[in-house]
């Protein structure tokens, strides 16, 4: 009951982070019908800003301010000038899709050609701490709730009670019947990305100072040499060694065939495409990782609660350095982030130890994903949708 009591002070804290980001995403998508994948990128652009600037000695509230301007910018810019064409120009909304998810991918790169693979914290930006109803949280959290309250109520006002807000909502109804109103449709869309791109920007400074420190997308531990020998399965050691550059072009390489198999699924045949998806997720399951270590701290935080008797939701890792998974998590300095649903399920493979515990959540992950395609391939012809295209 403890545990459950601590999750739900945890989830409140974490859902006011994910609820800042999402109406910012929800903005976006419903003034211009896009949906923007380069916004988790523009996050964590927004968290090394926020790093940048809290080094300079920059208080963490103004930080954010001002990381939220700065991505409201870059996210106006980034429609203006590319989006907006490739609507205008009739570009169909799958192929701008595709755009964004590339540009999030550049931009990620960017990101850690400048900033280095290394982790970055914020440092201890909790604050003091308070206790409510068995629950505890930083004082950092606590404001952040806050903020996401009265931002979102700030934002309802907004567009329920001045004129600014009934011609973004007309605007987000029908375009042309704005345009023929008087409303000046571009200006609406670009005061709706820059308050879209705000809180984009603040929930990343957000998630950081709540989180203090994490791993970085790629990190220096994350290499087959650091993973113990029974992770390396009958994939490892197969393919050769190459460079983050080379990992890098490959990674593009794999998204420009994945979009051109998307453009032409409907010319494969059912039993290549379906063979090809198993494939993938055989190659999936059976690879050693290759940019992250989070499966070790999945296995951590279960360790912690079952064999230490310590709540994950109140404790690091660091509170049993003895562990056998401290030296492979990367997450030493964090609390768990996760609900107590999946808190339950990782509890219950410690029995199996470490590899086996491992082992069991990649074939659990790949068994959903492929119930996952099933489901997509029974229910897209309800829908009016082909099967084919909709499974690659």
């Amino acid at each position: 009951m403890q545990l459950l009591i601590e999750a739900i002070g945890f989830g409140i804290a974490a859902g006011a982070v994910i609820a800042l980001g999402a109406v910012g995403f929800s903005l976006q998508f419903g003034i211009s019908s896009i949906l923007n994948i380069t916004y988790g990128s523009l996050m964590t652009l927004a968290a090394y800003i926020g790093l940048f600037l809290i080094d300079l000695g920059v208080n963490p509230w103004v930080t954010l301010a001002i990381a939220g301007v700065v991505v409201g910018i870059v996210s106006v810019a980034f429609h203006r000038w590319l989006l907006a064409p490739l609507a205008r120009r009739g570009t169909r909304p799958f192929a701008i899709v595709i755009v964004t998810v590339s540009a999030g991918v550049i931009l990620q790169y960017v990101i850690l050609a400048v900033a280095g693979p290394e982790t970055q914290s914020y440092g201890d930006q909790g604050g003091q701490t308070f206790h409510f109803l068995g629950t505890t949280l930083g004082a950092s959290q606590v404001a952040i709730v806050g903020l996401a309250v009265v931002l979102m109520l700030a934002l309802h006002l907004l567009l329920t009670q001045t004129t600014l807000g009934r011609a973004m909502r007309a605007t987000s109804s029908n375009r042309i019947l704005a345009q023929s109103c008087g409303i000046d449709t571009d200006r609406m869309s670009d005061v709706a990305w820059l308050l879209s791109g705000w809180l984009c920007g603040a929930t990343g400074v957000a998630l950081a100072i709540t989180t203090a420190a994490g791993p970085s997308s790629v990190i220096p531990k994350a290499q087959p040499q650091f993973f113990p020998g029974w992770l390396a399965g009958p994939l490892g050691g197969l393919g050769p060694r190459v460079s983050i550059g080379v990992l890098e072009a490959l990674i593009v390489a794999i998204c420009v065939c994945y979009a051109v198999t998307l453009r032409y699924a409907a010319a494969i045949s059912s039993r290549r495409l379906w063979s090809a998806i198993i494939l993938a997720h055989l190659a999936a399951l059976l690879a050693p990782p290759l940019f992250s270590g989070d499966v070790f701290g999945y296995i951590g935080f279960a360790r912690l609660d079952v064999l230490h008797g310590l709540s994950p939701y109140r404790f690091t890792a660091s509170a049993a350095p003895h562990d056998a998974i401290y030296h492979l998590s990367g997450w030493t300095n964090l609390t768990t982030p996760y609900g107590p649903l999946f808190t339950l399920l990782t509890d219950a493979l410690v029995p199996f130890g470490i590899a086996g515990g491992v082992w069991a959540l990649k074939s659990i992950a790949a068994l959903t994903s492929l119930a996952t395609v099933v489901l997509i391939w029974r229910v897209a012809p309800r829908m009016g949708r082909p099967r084919r295209a909709s499974i690659a």
